[in-house]
């Protein structure tokens, strides 16, 4: 995909802190690509990773709209049209970026890291896609 709008509804497990999870898009191999963020305390961010380093695409925030702690569902969006991204938190704009990092098509997904949370999990209960001519 390159430009499409990506959601998903994640429910967490028990967490704590920076226990983290969240969608990655436009990876071209696997290993390179966006990693938008959110943390069990209520924060995201947007980075990208270049196969051996991340670096931020935004600063780290928190948000209102994001359901922190355990045993919470978030549905989590990005539209990305071009080099302009928007992250979205169940329905509510986050913030929007001007990025070229990744802006070619590549692979989606999500992913988990528990910092704080032994055994930290998370239930993928669905993820879309729509493609923007």
């Amino acid at each position: 995909m390159t430009d499409f709008y990506l959601e998903a509804t994640i429910k967490t497990g028990i967490c704590s802190g920076s226990d983290q999870y969240g969608l990655v898009f436009r990876s071209p191999d696997f290993q390179k690509g966006y990693f938008f963020t959110v943390t069990c305390s209520g924060n995201y961010v947007l980075r990208s990773f270049d196969g051996s380093q991340f670096s931020l695409v935004t600063a780290v925030n928190s948000s209102d709209a994001i359901l922190s702690g355990s045993n919470q569902v978030n549905r989590l969006g990005v539209k990305a049209v071009g080099n302009k991204i928007e992250l979205y938190a169940n329905d509510k704009l986050l913030e929007t970026i001007q990025d070229n990092s990744f802006d070619q098509s590549g692979a989606f997904g999500v992913f988990i890291a528990g910092y704080e949370t032994p055994n930290f999990s998370i239930a993928l209960d669905d993820i879309s896609y729509w493609l923007i001519d």
